[in-house]
């Protein structure tokens, strides 16, 4: 016999949609370990980019946590936390150095109960890089972004 299952269902909910609002000459490209990733228009050698990422997690795990996890991994020495807290979103932010030119990493963590019958839930992790020296173009992007 055969069962057909569809996706998402209630034993896997899937992740909940999303909406957010980039610039004029902003580009969409589909990464390959992201939802969806964005990237500015270049200036002075680089381009700002937004990544977002989508992940069903325990309810248990702190968003606060999984922020500056990101930021540590991508070389930050030390976080600026808590940079805005709700319960469910949290900011974090680092410079980082890369090849002698400081970035701004700014990471956006939201966590949404969804249908799971296991304490999971949906959680969104968005990275937004730009040159530290630069006008801030990432805040309006990442405030835009519901979950």
């Amino acid at each position: 016999m055969t069962v057909t299952v569809t996706w998402p269902n209630d034993v896997s909910p899937g992740l909940w949609p999303f909406r957010i609002s980039v610039p004029d000459g902003w580009t969409a490209i589909e990464p390959p370990d992201a939802l969806i990733a964005f990237l500015g228009p270049e200036r002075h050698g680089s381009r700002p980019t937004v990544l977002v990422f989508g992940a069903r997690l325990p309810d248990a795990q702190p968003l606060g946590d999984l922020a500056e996890q990101v930021l540590l991994d991508l070389g930050a020495g030390s976080v600026l936390r808590p940079v805005a807290e709700d319960g469910r979103a949290v900011v974090r932010e680092a410079v980082v150095d890369v090849d002698g030119r400081a970035f701004r990493h700014v990471v956006l963590v939201t966590g949404r109960q969804d249908r799971s019958p296991n304490g999971l839930r949906t959680v969104h992790t968005l990275l937004g890089t730009q040159p530290a020296a630069e006008p801030d173009v990432l805040a309006d992007i990442l405030t835009s972004f519901t979950g």
